[in-house]
This record gives C-alpha cells, structure tokens and sequence, in this order.
C-alpha cells in the first residue's frame, strides 16, 4: 500500500498531497527536466523522484524545500513555490483526516465513486462501518487497534461533507449492496435511512443513486473513486483514480488518460442509475 500517512518522520513532518505532486511532476515536464538529472543534482535517487510525482510516499518539508529551492533556479515563479509551501502546511494540519484505510481520498475535495459492493465509505454510519472493517481485517490481517483507528478516521472524513466548502461527492451504489448484510437487520436499516436522508441534505454537495439491476450498464467494473484535489491558485484541479482492494485503498493512479476513461465510465453508471427514494424503500421491506 502507497505511503499515505501525514505525520512525522526521520526527516520531520511528511505529507502526500496530489495537489502537490502533481504540480511538481507538471512544472517538470513542462521545462523538460529530467528526473534523472533532477535526482543527479539533488543527490537522491532517480526512484525517489518518481515516487514522490507518482504519490507512492510522502515527501518530508525538508525535501519539498530542496525540491522548490532547485525548480527556483529552473524557472519556477516564487508566487507557485509559496502556494506549494502553503499547501503542504495545510495538509499537514489535516493529519487527522489521513489514514492508510481510507489513503488519499481523505484530502480530495471531490469525489466520485462506484460501489458494487459495500456502502461507500463517505456515507456509513459507525455499525455498518464496524461491521465492514471487522469483516475485511481477517482478510487483511489489520489487529484490532488498526480497525478502530480506522473506524474513526472514516467518521472524521464524514465531517468534511458538512464543512465549508463541503466535499462534493457523487456516489453510484450497486442495487445489491442494499441487501447485502453487514453488521444486523438494525444496522441495515440505520444504514438504508441514512442514504435516503443524505442525498440532496442542506449544507453538503452529496448525491447518491442506485443501479438497478435491471439497468443495462457497465456494473462489472472494480470498485473505484475518481478524485481531485486543489491545486496552487490558477491551477486545474489535480485528478487520480484509485482502485479498491481488500487490503484497503489500491495504488492512485494519476495518469490522465486512465482517469478520463474512469471519470467517462462513472458518467455511463450515473446516468443509468435511480434517485435512491424507491430502491432503498425496496430493501427496508426486506430488513423490516
């Protein structure tokens, strides 16, 4: 699993932000540096380079300083350089948020998700989230201090659906995650409320919909999220695609050619998808 964690380390406060390292990776290849010569006159690694443009691990204040010191040289205008220092200073104050269960979706500010198979992390209430994690860590050999961690680190990312600005979320949940029994008949129901509630509420960007399974889509797709992130001011907003795994949040993908393809399929899934009012009065019939 990708080095996800904002936190301490042996070269002080380290951080991995999409935001960041793609704009790193863009200003790059825009000068047409190499990374090996960048890796060359830092004395690092070609791999480290690669690593920290590709959100493979976090990058420390230390490196980021060396990193925009150099590209200062390079041509990098100081306004850019102050808005990368300043983001990486926010997503350090956010180390609360970020967890290696939920990875970089903690910082996106939007997010849109395809879920054939469990209720989206975004929008589980604490049993069902207990029930899923406790499910999923025989699987994935978490001990039990890691799944309560996690536990409230989702609770935590919920927050950000109500603050100001909200994330914006989009999630299209297979019909069959409705029936699928996680935790009690009890938790389904809080559960199945919870998302006919949710969708549309005041002061949060969130809407749900649900995929028949009648409707003639493309459901047998993986689960994933297509997310972006803010990027320094003047900016398009930095994008990746990240794919889920047992073991939790698979390896972000930031090509951007793969994450138009996702972005294209999840309007294919939306589009052929319900408002969640009928299928979730449906399935409360069953967990009655």
């Amino acid at each position: 699993m990708p080095n996800y964690l904002a936190g301490a380390s042996r070269g002080g406060i380290a951080v991995n932000d999409p935001g960041i390292y793609s704009e790193l990776r863009a200003f790059r290849e825009r000068h047409g540096i190499p990374g090996e010569v960048v890796a060359r006159d830092l004395e690092w690694s070609s791999s480290k380079i690669s690593r920290i443009e590709r959100g493979m691990t976090a990058v420390t204040r230390t490196a980021l300083s060396r990193l925009l010191k150099y590209y200062a040289a390079c041509g990098m205008a100081q306004d850019r350089i102050d808005a990368l220092t300043a983001m990486f200073e926010e997503t350090a104050a956010m180390t609360g948020y970020v967890n290696p269960w939920l990875g970089s979706s903690a910082l996106a500010r939007s997010v849109c998700e395809w879920a054939p198979y469990a209720v989206p992390r975004l929008l589980q209430v604490p049993g069902y989230a207990a029930a899923v994690l406790d499910r999923m860590a025989a699987v994935a050999q978490m001990p039990p201090g890691e799944a309560e961690e996690a536990a409230l680190a989702i609770a935590r990312w919920q927050a950000r659906l109500t603050a100001s600005p909200p994330t914006r979320l989009r999630a299209v949940l297979d019909e069959g995650v409705l029936y699928r029994m996680a935790g009690s008949p009890e938790v389904m129901r809080e559960q199945l409320e919870h998302l006919a509630a949710v969708s549309g509420a005041d002061g949060a960007d969130t809407q749900v919909r649900i995929l028949s399974q009648r409707a003639a889509a493309p459901r047998w797709a993986c689960p994933f999220s297509y997310l972006e992130f803010p990027g320094p001011p003047g900016t398009r907003p930095a994008a990746q695609v990240v794919t889920e795994e047992l073991e939790g949040p698979g390896h972000p993908d930031p090509d951007d050619m793969r994450g138009w393809k996702r972005l294209m399929l999840f309007g294919q899934l939306w589009d052929a998808a319900d408002e969640p009012a009928t299928p979730v009065k449906r399935a409360l019939e069953i967990w009655a």
